[in-house]
């Protein structure tokens, strides 16, 4: 396996917002299930999906505490409302 970036610009629906909206939060593709072996999504990765699911649901409380940071991260918003001044500085006539 690889380190993944992830952009929390793009999640907790806020890609939904994106000039051209992601609709779609995975994409299980065929080349994906082939990488899970002859079982597919039936075999391992659907038990470990549901143990994770079971310890996330567990662990609610402490999830949600790590997680509210990034969901109300005023960062991201002064960027975007900075980024949307500069061009709208950029339209207007001098």
């Amino acid at each position: 396996g690889d380190c993944v970036h992830v952009d929390f610009d793009c999640i907790f629906d806020k890609g939904l917002l994106l000039p051209r909206p992601e609709v779609v939060p995975f994409r299980l593709t065929s080349n994906i299930l082939d990488a899970f072996g002859p079982n597919g999504a039936d075999g391992t990765f659907s038990g470990g999906l549901q143990s994770a699911m079971t310890t996330l649901r567990d662990n609610r409380d402490v999830l949600l505490s790590v997680l509210e940071p990034f969901i109300r991260d005023p960062v991201i918003e002064w960027k975007r409302q900075r980024t949307q001044q500069k061009a709208g500085k950029k339209d207007k006539p001098t």
